[in-house]
């Protein structure tokens, strides 16, 4: 098993000292999130489109609007969010995806490696995308795509009979795609690895 089950030992000193760096950095980014939104790419056409959504309860392309043909899976999580609290929840939900990052890429680590090395995955990517929880963009949400779909192909990898877990990984790298073209460049990368594993 690639991942195999975890046993829960108690946390040691070290341990909790290692989570501090990663605690201390990932902190802002929930303050981050509570803003009204100001980046151009929400307000030229991320919002807009999700809007345009809600108000009329269904998926259509706008063509008056900026990139109407451009995929937007994000933006329908955006449109629901519109709904429920207004523009600043649709922030609290692009930034979910990348806790959401962090947390895997800690899981992994620690299933993987151990606690320390789990740590500083986290505090690198962590580092990386600090800046990108104030908005409601997309690639936060193409992040935690790729990223699944990563850790679905490598439990695949383990259990080669299973499908499953192919299929899924397939699933959520398609979903990437439908919320941002560039994410076509993971698919030679799959691809190729599938054909050579």
């Amino acid at each position: 098993d690639v991942f195999p089950a975890l046993k829960k030992p108690k946390l040691s000193v070290q341990d909790r000292l290692w989570a501090l760096p990663p605690l201390i950095l990932l902190a802002p980014t929930v303050v981050a999130a509570l803003h009204l939104p100001y980046k151009w790419d929400e307000l030229m056409y991320h919002l807009p489109h999700a809007q345009q959504w809600a108000q009329t309860g269904e998926l259509q392309v706008n063509e008056w609007l900026r990139y109407p043909w451009a995929p937007y899976n994000i933006n329908i999580l955006y449109a629901a969010g519109l709904i429920v609290r207004g523009d600043v929840f649709t922030h609290l939900l692009h930034s979910l995806t990348g806790w959401l990052v962090t947390l895997t890429v800690y899981r992994v680590g620690v299933l993987r490696y151990n606690r320390a090395v789990a740590c500083i995955a986290a505090l690198m990517w962590i580092q990386l995308t600090h800046k990108e929880y104030d908005s409601s963009l997309v690639d936060m949400g193409v992040s935690l795509f790729v990223c699944m779909a990563v850790v679905n192909y490598l439990q695949w990898l383990g259990k080669k009979e299973d499908y499953g877990w192919l299929f899924l990984s397939g699933l959520l790298l398609g979903m990437a795609i439908g919320s941002k073209y560039q994410s076509l460049g993971f698919l030679p990368l799959f691809f190729i690895h599938i054909i050579f594993s």
